[in-house]
């Protein structure tokens, strides 16, 4: 990766390309599928990107698109697609008046890659935050060209649980996205407080065949990535079943 570019900066996990004119010579999207989980982009005009790599077997495909908006005249959205065995979340947002001199560690992905576990484990905060914030930018800009009773409306996705109270990362999204906390207060209000339901997983695992209780040994010896969080979602999903 290295060899890209003379502008980058590579280590055994990340990459970083920096630059003051031109721009990156890959297909970034084809670049994320192929080798990364994450991706962040700043410009000093005003685009900020983030990206993130999902196995399809690690996420509700239902549940998280529900938060994709892509507005027809806009450079703001949030979209979901699929690259081979991998589903892609895509978070584009420029500011008009936005930009700047940029510090090279001013952002750091770091701060923000723990929103990627956090979906996986079914929390969508970050995801109802941005929708929010895409969908006000919408609207202020559909009422610049029509009455205010022409323009339509974005319908509100499912409200997560835990907006009252927001964690390290979450408020590190917020402040990356330069989201208003005006435009939470609505929802911070109808939003349940975060409770993490206690399951009898030993109940659920008889459930399972013992077949199914072999295979999933034989994947943990063979050393599958991630395979507790994949036995907990089917375990779960037994639970959703009952």
């Amino acid at each position: 990766m290295s060899s890209w570019s003379s502008r980058s900066s590579a280590s055994s996990t990340s990459v970083t390309f920096t630059y003051h004119y031109g721009g990156f010579p890959k297909d970034e999207e084809k670049v994320l599928a192929e080798f990364f989980d994450a991706m962040l982009y700043v410009a000093n005009w005003g685009t900020k990107r983030l990206m993130f790599r999902f196995p399809k077997s690690m996420v509700d495909e239902k549940a998280i698109t529900q938060y994709a908006i892509s507005p027809q005249y806009a450079e703001n959205y949030l979209k979901f697609y699929k690259k081979g065995k991998f589903i892609i979340l895509d978070i584009n947002l420029s500011e008009e008046d936005g930009g700047g001199w940029i510090d090279d560690d001013e952002y750091e992905l770091s701060d923000l890659i723990s929103l990627r576990e956090q979906i996986i484990n079914g929390d969508y905060r970050c995801l109802i935050m941005a929708w929010l914030k895409i969908a006000e930018e919408d609207v202020e800009m559909e009422k610049d060209e029509y009455e205010e009773e022409e323009y339509e409306e974005n319908i509100l996705p499912p409200i997560p649980a835990g907006l009252k109270k927001l964690n390290a990362t979450l408020t590190a999204f917020e402040k990356f996205f330069e989201i208003d906390e005006d435009i939470l207060v609505d929802v911070v209000k109808q939003s349940p407080s975060l409770t993490k339901k206690k399951l009898d997983y030993a109940k659920l695992l008889s459930k399972l065949s013992a077949k199914e209780k072999d295979d999933f040994l034989l994947r943990l010896v063979n050393g599958e990535p991630r395979l507790d969080v994949k036995f907990r979602k089917l375990l779960e999903g037994l639970n959703k079943s009952n």
